[in-house]
């Protein structure tokens, strides 16, 4: 009797572990596609991904307040993956993760339990000062 392999039955091909490549190339093959096959409102009217980024932005705007730049940006189409780009005073005399932390605890509603928000792809976050204004 032949010995098996965890998961691998006799006569089928193991399957690779993927690699960050792979997932990179999935990545960016997912941004190119158009916003309205990924689950927007193609009617024109405000779609999945632009009501996700508009509570995003009015919930950081609230707890960062005053605001000197804030730029949420829908990079999967659907509003599941974003990226963030804030100055605020809020975060003077703070350290990255701190700053951080305040984002994501601002953003938890939307990402808990399956919520409409997946991923911050990219976060940046600046006093005023940090960044010229």
């Amino acid at each position: 009797m032949a010995t098996l392999a965890a998961g691998v039955g006799v006569g089928a091909r193991p399957r690779a572990a993927p690699t960050k490549t792979a997932r990179g190339v999935v990545r960016a093959v997912r941004r190119r596609v158009p916003a309205a096959t990924q689950g927007d409102d193609a009617g024109g009217g405000q779609g999945v991904g632009a009501a996700t980024v508009a509570r995003v932005t009015s919930k950081l705007e609230a707890v960062l307040r005053p605001v000197a730049r804030l730029n949420v940006v829908d990079v999967s189409g659907d509003g599941r993956h974003v990226t963030i780009d804030a100055v605020a005073d809020a975060f003077e005399g703070k350290s990255k993760l701190q700053r951080q932390r305040m984002v994501f605890a601002a953003l938890w509603d939307e990402m808990k339990d399956g919520g409409p928000l997946h991923a911050v792809d990219h976060m940046q976050t600046k006093t005023p000062a940090e960044a010229g204004l």
